[in-house]
């Protein structure tokens, strides 16, 4: 039996599921002077320290709550406690519950408490955030793209339609812009690693067409790199899901050639191939071919990227034709791919027998991946069962992450070669693991139980990482210092928790997302908000965190 002691706050640790047996100040007096006493006492333990609110800003007091627990109910031997902290003030130092009062400054601060019984001393040490989140995207926040150079932030402006989407881009004291004005209207953003070029699709209305743009994001020059030209009433080909190189010179996408006068239900025959288009040449070229005349037999191919290294053209496609879907590759030359008419050009990535994409339906659904940020041609990508592969294109075999459970989420290290997953293990608990390049694991972190980890975001330095926490209706923010610059090794909250609502909901994915982004240089961390009548962003100083 494990007893709780605990002061004040007792509706929070009752709904937190704590069984309340004792204290461990009652129990017997030897009021007649007989030698009688007490069991002997047995060790405490401090569990958890609370803190309410769980974020505050420089200057707040808060209540500081240490939960401890004994195997028996110690009766008659009472708990000494003494809290310390790296900064601000306690306004008591010797009970269970406490104030605090935050520091002026920013940061992550220690707290510690030290329980004592005729047993033991335990000591717990907890960090809790002091900050202000200030504000820094009032509405319709889509996704944010910061620049490498400077403090430039482009990001999608996301209305009730995810058809639309309108690219603004965000300077230091300045009014938001357009690059191309309203003519930047559009989705599927994707942009160079240093952000000054990018490509979109956009949508053209009475008659549908659709259309891959290039952008020079510093001249503002654009480049139409695919438009459907057919007139009225034949079918619009679909070109969609353009994806920039690291190194710009490249943007791949997809081309829906559809049949024109009839769908496939009424015996038409419609094929999906990958392109590539070459910066600054202007040249785009269709790379894939094999069975377009072949009927049923035609081999459809999405969802295309190029290599880290730039040398690979990457796509999935059913090569056999029956919708078993598989990662393939075609080599990059110059300023040109070699198609799949050449023979042994192509080459099979991965061997999953059909579970990397499931279903029948085509295309199937698209695939969370992530390219290695530095140039080793490794694709990290969660297959349609769940599971980690890391598949690459020297020819080795894609490697099978063997953690148990499912994978949600992934995200590269900006500095190491290793990847962050979070993971809903078989026992349903949400844990953050580390993967290297070889697929060994480990488990950087777990949440509560009932809590669910996603959206991930390194800092820069790859020092700390930022992911949001739902639970219930309730979503906020953690961070986790992978670095161990501040000796904490529990996450710490860093934002208060919101519920979105309803009319939130309109602005879902593609064009909004829960994901915090970092300024490239330094420590400004933005983070999401879905509690008010549209998305919002708010900015997040973590420059002093570990200092």
């Amino acid at each position: 039996m494990k007893t709780t002691w605990f002061s004040g706050r007792l509706a929070a640790l009752m709904a937190a599921g704590l069984i309340v047996l004792g204290g461990l100040s009652a129990g017997c007096s030897d009021d007649e002077g007989g030698g009688t006493t007490g069991p002997e006492p047995t060790k405490i333990t401090v569990e958890e320290i609370i803190f309410n609110p769980k974020s505050l800003g420089p200057g707040d007091t808060l209540r500081v709550t240490a939960v401890v627990t004994s195997s028996s109910q110690n009766v008659g031997d009472p708990v000494d406690y003494s809290w310390t902290s790296s900064g601000g003030v306690f306004l008591e130092t010797n009970k269970a519950s406490v104030r605090w009062v935050a520091p002026l400054q920013s940061a992550v601060y220690s707290v510690t408490v030290s329980a004592k019984n005729d047993a033991n001393t335990s000591t717990r040490t907890d960090g809790v955030f002091v900050g202000q989140g200030d504000p820094f995207i009032a509405e319709r926040a889509g996704e944010l793209f910061p620049v490498p150079s400077g403090v430039t932030v482009y990001y999608t402006s996301a209305p009730e339609s995810e058809e639309d989407g309108l690219i603004i881009r965000r300077k230091e004291g300045a009014v938001d812009a357009a690059p191309f004005g309203t003519e930047h209207r559009g989705r599927q953003f994707s942009f160079d690693r240093s952000r000054t070029l990018a490509a979109h699709m956009f949508v053209e209305r009475n008659p549908l067409k659709l259309s891959v743009l290039y952008d020079d994001l510093q001249s503002a020059v654009r480049d139409t790199i695919m438009r459907d030209r057919r007139p009225y009433p034949q079918r619009a080909n679909y070109f969609q899901w353009p994806t920039v190189s690291a190194n710009g010179q490249f943007v791949c996408f997809e081309g829906g050639l559809l049949d024109q006068t009839a769908p496939p239900e009424q015996g038409g025959v419609d094929t999906f191939a990958v392109y590539l288009y070459h910066f600054p040449s202007h040249t785009a070229q269709r790379a894939t071919f094999w069975g377009n005349n072949d009927g049923p037999r035609v081999s459809n191919c999405f969802f295309p990227s190029v290599s880290s290294d730039n040398r690979h053209l990457v796509f999935v496609s059913d090569r056999g034709g029956s919708t078993v879907w598989e990662y393939y590759a075609l080599p990059i030359n110059g300023t040109t791919v070699t198609t799949d008419t050449i023979p042994d050009a192509i080459v099979r990535l991965t061997d999953t027998g059909g579970q990397m994409a499931s279903g029948t339906a085509v295309p199937p659904g698209r695939l969370q991946t992530e390219w290695h940020p530095g140039s080793l041609p490794i694709l990290a990508v969660i297959g349609a069962d769940g599971k980690l592969r890391l598949v690459t294109t020297d020819g080795s075999a894609a490697v099978l992450i063997t953690a148990p459970g499912k994978v949600t989420d992934i995200r590269w290290s900006p500095n190491e070669p290793l990847l962050a997953a979070a993971i809903t293990d078989t026992d349903g608990t949400n844990r953050i693991h580390q993967v290297s390049v070889s697929g060994e694991t480990a488990v950087i972190t777990a949440a509560d139980a009932g809590d669910k980890i996603a959206n991930l975001a390194w800092s820069p330095d790859g020092e700390l990482l930022i992911y949001a926490v739902t639970r219930g209706s309730d979503v906020w923010y953690e961070m986790f210092d992978f670095g161990g610059s501040t000796g904490l090794t529990k996450p710490v909250r860093i934002s208060p928790a919101t519920v979105s609502t309803s009319r939130a909901k309109a602005y879902g994915p593609p064009l909004q997302v829960l994901r915090p982004s970092w300024q490239a240089a330094g420590r400004m961390a933005y983070l999401f908000f879905l509690d008010e009548s549209t998305p919002r962003v708010v900015s997040v100083d973590l420059s002093g965190i570990g200092d």
